[in-house]
C-alpha cells in the first residue's frame, strides 16, 4: 500500500492537486469517466492520492471554483459510476443511497437528485438552511458545496428559500440562471417555458445563452432583476417582467400547503391545474362549460369535494369515463 504521507516523496503535493482536479471535474460533470479510469489505471499512486481525496472534500473547494468557470451551465445529470466502480477500494464510500419519506435520493458525486409522483410533495432542508420545497411530478438535483450552492430543475415546480448565511446560489433552469439572495424564489416549468416568482427578497436573472455570430460582437445584456412580489414569464412575447397583487402571490404559494387557489379562473384552466395532482385526469367534453369562472381554495388531494362543488354551484357533472373523469352540463 502507498503512504502519500511521506514527506520525502516530491510527486506527493502533484499527486494531490491531480487527484482533486478528477474529483472536482466528475463532480461539476466535466470529466469523461473514461478519461478518469485511464488515469486513475496509469499509477497506483493515483488510486490512493484519489482515495485520499473523495473523503476530503474541504480540500478541493478552490479547485471546484476554479474550474466552475469550465461549465457555463449544467443540465445534464452527473457522470455515473458502475456498483463495481463504485466498491473497487478507490471510491469506496464516496455513493450513498438515502431512503427517507417514501423518496429516493441517490448521493453520487456530491450531487443529489430526487423526483416526486403525481400528487406527491416533498420538503427538503439542505446542510445550511437552504429550503427546497419540492411540488407534484418534479425533477431536480442539487450541489451544495462550501463555495457554491446549485439547483438544477428538469421538469415541474419548486420554491426554494434561502437564508442570509447561505451565498453563491444558482438555479438552473431552461438555459435560465436564477441567482437568489436572502429571501424566496418559486420556479416552474410550465408547456416549455419558464416561470418565475420572487416571493421574498430579490433574484437575479441571466440567460438563456444567445447562439451570436463569432464575428459579430454583442455587449451582454445586464442580468435582470427580480424583487419581491414580481414574476418573469419567458413564453411572453411583451410583458414578461409583472409585479403581481397580493392574490396572485397567494396563488402561486398555495402548493406549498397542498392548495389550489382560484380567483376567477376559467374552468379549463382550473382543470389544468387540478390535472397536475392527478393520476385519472379530469376532461371536459362540453366546450360550454370551458369558460366558466371560478374562485376558491381547494386541496390537491380532495378531488372530489372541488367536483361536488362543481356540481352544487355551476350543475356541472362528473362521471366515470373509463381512465378520466368527464365533466359536462348536469
Amino acid at each position: 500500500m502507498f503512504d502519500l504521507t511521506d514527506p520525502l516523496d516530491k510527486d506527493v503535493d502533484d499527486l494531490l492537486e491531480a487527484a482533486a482536479s478528477w474529483h472536482a471535474r466528475l463532480d461539476l460533470g466535466t470529466a469523461k469517466l473514461k478519461d478518469f479510469e485511464r488515469w486513475r489505471d496509469a499509477d497506483p499512486r493515483h488510486a490512493a492520492a484519489f482515495a485520499r481525496i473523495v473523503g476530503t472534500d474541504e480540500s478541493i473547494e478552490d479547485v471546484k471554483f476554479r474550474l466552475s468557470d469550465e461549465v457555463d451551465e449544467f443540465e445534464e445529470p452527473p457522470v455515473s459510476m458502475s456498483r463495481r466502480h463504485w466498491l473497487g477500494g478507490v471510491v469506496a464510500g464516496a455513493g450513498a443511497v438515502v431512503l427517507g419519506g417514501g423518496g429516493l435520493f441517490a448521493i453520487l458525486n456530491q450531487h443529489a437528485h430526487a423526483e416526486t409522483a403525481i400528487g406527491e410533495r416533498k420538503s427538503l432542508t439542505l446542510t445550511d438552511g437552504a429550503h427546497l420545497e419540492v411540488n407534484t411530478d418534479t425533477r431536480l438535483s442539487w450541489k451544495w458545496g462550501v463555495r457554491k450552492k446549485e439547483v438544477w430543475l428538469k421538469q415541474g415546480e419548486i420554491a426554494v428559500s434561502v437564508p442570509a448565511s447561505s451565498q453563491f446560489v444558482s438555479i438552473h433552469a431552461l438555459g435560465y440562471e436564477i441567482k437568489p439572495t436572502e429571501g424566496e424564489i418559486n420556479v416552474r416549468i410550465r408547456d416549455g417555458a419558464l416561470e418565475i416568482t420572487c416571493l421574498k427578497g430579490e433574484s437575479q436573472v441571466v440567460g438563456p445563452p444567445v447562439k451570436r455570430d463569432p464575428n459579430v460582437v454583442i455587449e451582454e445584456a445586464a442580468p435582470l432583476v427580480l424583487k419581491q412580489g414580481q414574476a418573469y414569464y419567458s413564453a411572453s412575447q411583451t410583458d414578461d417582467l409583472k409585479t403581481l397583487k397580493d392574490t396572485e402571490i397567494e396563488t402561486v404559494e398555495a402548493w406549498q400547503s397542498d392548495e389550489l387557489l382560484f380567483t376567477g379562473q376559467s374552468l379549463s384552466a382550473v382543470v389544468e391545474e387540478f390535472n397536475r395532482y392527478l393520476t385519472r385526469k379530469l376532461v371536459i367534453r362540453d366546450r360550454s362549460i370551458e369558460g366558466i369562472r371560478l374562485g376558491g381554495r381547494f386541496n390537491v388531494h380532495d378531488a372530489p369535494l372541488f367536483l361536488q362543488s362543481l356540481r352544487g354551484s355551476f350543475g356541472i357533472h362528473a362521471s366515470d369515463d373509463g381512465d378520466v373523469i368527464a365533466l359536462t352540463r348536469s
